[in-house]
């Protein structure tokens, strides 16, 4: 059965004026207040699938739902630019860190590595919200992972970035079936879905 992709390539102010009572709902960008987008984000599993770009509106959104403020360009180092710091490690170990205990890095690379992860899982179980990230670089590369849907924060192994690589729990070739074997099972059930394939080739079909 194909499946029907609606996407959008957002900026960071796009996602937040869209989630609003469980599911996209385009609003008047009309209160300018970091809390009032904040508290939007309660009671949603937001699905973020995508390369760095993704990535770095994932760590966005995660520093704006735990601190209930922007992040700024001049913080430096910047969690935004991987580069300020020393290695992918470093970053990684960095950026985790920042949303702990509440974000778990399934993460590994290390430079001119040729296989790497990178998904991040994150919970607030005060406002009940979930933010996952899942990496996907386009086609032809595989999607992997070792946290599956039914681990939870309990069993989960992979709090934190880790040294040396670890055997795949889970791995697709495209990204449907990482939408209906993987992301489709996760708990809580994602509300609402962001996918991104920034310059990477892709395969997606959308119908108007």
């Amino acid at each position: 059965m194909q499946l029907r992709l609606c996407y959008v390539v957002c900026s960071f102010v796009a996602l937040l004026s869209t989630l609003a009572q469980g599911r996209l709902m385009f609003q008047e960008l009309n209160v300018s207040t970091a809390q009032h987008y904040s508290k939007i984000m309660d009671n949603q599993h937001i699905v973020m699938v995508g390369d760095s770009l993704m990535r770095y509106q994932y760590l966005s959104l995660l520093y704006l739902i735990q601190f209930n403020k922007f992040y700024t360009a001049d913080t430096e180092p910047n969690i935004l630019r991987e580069k300020d710091l020393n290695n992918w490690e470093a970053f990684y170990q960095a950026s985790n860190s920042m949303f702990s205990p509440n974000e778990y890095c399934d993460c590994y690379r290390v430079d001119g590595a040729r296989i790497f992860n990178e998904n991040r899982y994150y919970y607030n179980k005060e406002r009940n919200i979930s933010v996952s990230y899942i990496q996907y670089l386009g086609e032809p590369h595989e999607l992997h992972g070792h946290w599956m849907p039914a681990d939870n924060e309990t069993n989960h192994q992979f709090h934190a970035p880790y040294h040396e690589f670890v055997p795949f729990r889970w791995a697709f070739d495209t990204l449907q079936e990482t939408l209906f074997d993987h992301i489709a099972k996760l708990r809580p059930k994602p509300s609402v879905l962001v996918l991104n394939a920034g310059f990477w080739p892709n395969l997606w079909q959308v119908d108007g």
